[in-house]
């Protein structure tokens, strides 16, 4: 009977939680999150503990589980709604069409199905088999409160985003490992290398000294990322209620020598901030450590969920800030407020936070479409020497292959990044190269890989400026140059470098293991 009463109370909690006062909201908040987000295992719980209840207390036990299954329908149903309310504010935020204007490679991985089975059966399982998990490295001096857990592919695809997510808990509790890890392990298995991290907390520590340690993070970050195979031009930030508080500051102050002593010249810029529950000050409140006190003109792209029963974080400071946001800044802020969303609506998996995963990934994907030529470039490390060496023997030229963005690869073609000695970064047209080879190669959806080219590699060098994505290459190209004297030239960087690599009828020179070498050169072959 008391576990009966418990499910009642706990349901109603999550239905309908008091806002006001704040005491109340954080008991409604502890009491009701679990069940806002979980209802089929809140379910579960009910009919076990009613089919348990003593003969006596049957009935009543019965009438309780009534009352609490219909709740929970209502829960659920309400969760079903987060889909076409995260669907809703993408197409607000980023324009109705913005699908069409995706990557086809990343459009590709898009993931359009809930995982039921995580959802109804194993919620609180994050853990996936390519994921690996590298826990507590240090990136700075402040002990275990500067520590931080990686998450990575196993097979480490090269040229992955960073994701920098930070834990809530007002600033003064809250580990690196408890918030938004389905979100975590689901991008690491796309390819993204993501990282949680800790940082100094109240009372030992007062602001900046927060924003500080995600400074020092962001920095990390960038420094070790091709380490771990990823692309430090693109970094993005996301923090989880007080977590997402920090992630906004730390995109409205991009190098901002204030808040970073001792490593001023690092950049710590990022891509787009992802705020989730977040904790936005009040309207008014001008100090530097609330967002809402940021005109932020000059901010990122932002994805804001919010829950829409938030008795912790209202909804309409949330709301407040995402407008005020919109007015301000030229890059897109997407807002999408969650029907029946509690606060921690992050915690596992669920019909909400699922979708929201799902709007994030999408979010991301349109970021990520906006910047193809500041990727291309980042950074160059190959020396005229290493060059000379993989370049040394001329090679008849090739056809050229500019393209549009958006437009299907029409031959074997790859776009490379300069960089890593004499490895470079190549990333294959995944849909031609099915179509010419007739089946996938099996190095995920972004099918990205290093090779080391022995011969035949000419680049094509035009005049177009990074930001600018209309321009056709073949129409500004002046002609082919040997990579050599592209690299001797310390104006480089200025110029969008494409490059081609053909299949000469010598072996493979594509090092993707000997399963996929004959699929590659097949289609190069064509």
């Amino acid at each position: 009977m008391v576990t009966a009463l418990i499910a009642v109370w706990c349901t109603l909690l999550a239905v309908a939680p008091p806002r006001r006062p704040l005491v109340l909201g954080v008991v409604a908040y502890l009491c009701g999150w679990v069940v806002s987000e979980l209802p089929f295992a809140a379910f579960c719980y009910v009919l076990v503990s009613t089919l348990l209840a003593p003969a006596g207390q049957r009935d009543l036990a019965a009438c309780l589980a009534a009352v609490t299954t219909a709740g929970l329908v209502l829960i659920a149903w309400r969760g079903l709604r987060a889909g076409p309310a995260v669907n809703r504010a993408l197409d607000e935020g980023l324009g109705t069409g913005w699908r069409s204007g995706l990557d086809p490679s990343l459009a590709v991985g898009l993931r359009s199905r809930l995982p039921w089975a995580r959802i109804v059966f194993a919620p609180f399982f994050y853990r996936r088999r390519d994921v690996e998990r590298i826990a507590n490295i240090s990136y700075g001096d402040a002990g275990r409160k500067n520590l931080l857990d990686l998450y990575r592919h196993r097979d480490q695809p090269p040229g992955g985003p960073i994701l920098v997510h930070l834990h809530g808990g007002a600033l003064f509790m809250g580990k690196k490992n408890r918030e938004a890890r389905p979100l975590l392990y689901r991008l690491a298995s796309q390819g993204w290398v993501c990282i949680s991290a800790n940082y100094r907390l109240r009372p030992a520590a007062q602001f900046p000294d927060y924003l500080i340690d995600v400074k020092k993070v962001i920095a990390w970050a960038r420094e070790h990322a091709r380490a771990h195979g990823a692309d430090p031009a693109l970094v993005f930030v996301a923090g989880s209620s007080s977590g997402a508080q920090l992630a906004a500051l730390a995109a409205f102050t991009p190098n901002d020598p204030a808040y970073q002593p001792g490593f001023e010249r690092a950049d710590t810029s990022v891509s787009a901030a992802i705020c989730l529950q977040g904790y936005y000050g009040q309207p008014g409140d001008q100090s530097p450590s609330t967002p809402l006190a940021y005109r932020g003109t000059d901010a990122p792209p932002f994805f804001v969920a919010h829950g829409d029963r938030d008795s912790v974080a209202p909804a309409a400071t949330a709301r407040l800030f995402a407008t005020r946001l919109r007015a301000a800044s030229s890059n897109p802020v997407v807002y999408a407020e969650l029907p029946g969303g509690q606060h921690g609506f992050d915690r596992f998996h669920s019909l909400r936070f699922d979708r929201v995963v799902e709007g994030v990934e999408g979010f991301a994907a349109w970021v990520r479409s906006r910047q193809p030529a500041r990727r291309l470039l980042t950074p160059a490390v190959v020396g005229p020497q290493d060059a000379q060496g993989v370049y040394g023997e001329e090679a008849p030229p090739l056809p050229l292959g500019g393209r549009r963005p958006g437009q299907p690869v029409e031959r074997p073609a790859a776009v490379v990044a300069l960089g890593l000695g004499q490895m470079v970064q190549v990333r294959l047209d995944r849909r031609l190269v099915e179509q010419l080879a007739g089946q996938r190669i099996g190095l995920g959806r972004e099918v990205q890989r290093r090779v080391h080219l022995t011969r035949c590699l000419r680049v094509e060098r035009h005049q177009v400026p990074l930001d600018d994505q209309r321009a056709d290459p073949a129409e500004h190209l002046p002609g082919l140059v040997p990579v050599r004297h592209v690299l001797q030239e310390p104006e480089h960087a200025e110029h969008v470098v494409r490059a081609q690599v053909a299949y000469l009828g010598e072996p493979a020179p594509h090092r993707l293991g000997r399963a996929v070498q004959p699929r590659v050169a097949d289609a190069a072959r064509v």
